[in-house]
């Protein structure tokens, strides 16, 4: 699974990816991966981006599972 988060910026932003119930930074690039996704990964997630200039900008992504399929 992949989620995007682009900014531009004059300085170029800084990017991190923020687990809601945690408060766990999970990713700090432009491009969220979870490649072997659990039930425990649902959560809110926040993308926020920042380069100590004017304001920091934030946008939600949600991600629900609902199972996960074993395969053998």
């Amino acid at each position: 699974m992949q989620h995007y988060c682009n900014a531009t910026g004059n300085p170029m932003p800084s990017i991190a990816w923020i687990k809601a119930s945690t408060g766990e930074v999970v990713s700090s690039n432009e491009m969220h991966v979870i490649a072997a996704i659990s039930q425990s990964q649902s959560d809110n997630y926040t993308c926020l981006a920042w380069n100590g200039v004017g304001s920091n900008d934030t946008k939600p992504c949600t991600i629900v599972v609902n199972s996960v399929i074993s395969r053998s």
